[in-house]
């Protein structure tokens, strides 16, 4: 399950193509990424680094940890809600930014969304903008999800709503990853049918 998934991932190598293709907005020297998951591990390295297969062990220390999940079946049902969501476009930047700002700065960086993403979808009550869906691209065939909500109409499914209708509209395989210590996102994930497949791990050189 999810061998095709997996080897998309394998396909970005070096550090210079994930800052290419994933966007990746920082790259510290010494930073080291391993995908580990059930039958295999992979690593991204810098070409220059002393860390090798023989002394990875020795040398490394993890920084963070990130699930990693995949989804294998999109056919939801009934989405409750999903006439309340539409595409975001252009002209729903003042609403946008009216979401933004309703939200914390801790919440934004998890909820990573965006209305340059390559897909965004909204959910409106009473016009107003309450929950955001996106994905960015890795590739032809992936892509990640982000979702964010309003404070003020959580724990209300908006989020798996929000995703769900989404996700129903463009065909494309995705990725969903969260924080090891994000409890809300790991579980928003597994009810709307993403499977935990492994860890992204950041691991960094010991100075010696």
């Amino acid at each position: 399950m999810f061998n095709r998934q997996i080897r998309e991932l394998f396909k970005y190598i070096t550090k210079n193509e994930l800052t290419n293709e994933l966007s990746v907005n920082y790259v510290k020297r010494n930073n080291i990424v391993k995908y580990e998951f059930k039958d295999n591990s992979f690593y991204l390295c810098p070409f220059d680094s002393v860390v090798t297969l023989d002394n990875y062990n020795e040398l490394l220390i993890e920084t963070d940890s990130t699930h990693i999940f995949f989804i294998d079946n999109l056919n939801f049902g009934t989405i409750q809600n999903s006439n309340k969501c539409r595409e975001l476009t252009s002209d729903d930047c003042k609403q946008f930014k009216i979401f933004l700002d309703s939200c914390s700065a801790e919440d934004k960086d998890q909820g990573m969304v965006s209305l340059e993403d390559d897909f965004i979808y909204g959910l409106f009550e009473d016009d107003l903008l309450v929950a955001v869906s996106s994905l960015w691209n890795w590739g032809d065939i992936l892509s990640d999800i982000g979702v964010l909500v309003h404070p003020n109409y959580r724990k209300k499914g908006y989020a798996k709503t929000v995703c769900q209708t989404l996700m129903s509209n463009i065909k494309r395989d995705f990725v969903w990853r969260c924080d090891s210590t994000n409890n809300a996102s790991y579980n928003l994930a597994v009810s709307i049918g993403f499977i935990p497949t492994g860890f992204i791990k950041e691991q960094i050189v010991i100075k010696k």
